[in-house]
């Protein structure tokens, strides 16, 4: 899987209903709700990168996918 593959099913991955979300549904319209849950799910999956970032730390070839893979994130 290429690193922007993996950023977006990471980001994907995390667009679940959270408490926040279903609460900003009732308050706010659809379309902000929507960039709320996008903006939860990119900081989830930036999370998870830095975890595999740490465990990757003493193996280039892995630290530079997972790198190229945040990069990718942040784009989203």
């Amino acid at each position: 899987m290429t690193p922007k593959e993996r950023a977006f099913d990471l980001v994907e991955q995390f667009k679940f209903e959270t408490l926040e979300s279903e609460v900003l549904n009732r308050i706010i319209i659809d379309d902000i709700s929507v960039q709320f849950k996008h903006h939860k799910a990119k900081q989830c999956a930036l999370i998870t990168v830095e975890h595999c970032l740490l465990t990757a730390k003493y193996m280039p070839e892995t630290l530079e996918y997972w790198n190229k893979v945040k990069e990718e994130i942040k784009k989203l």
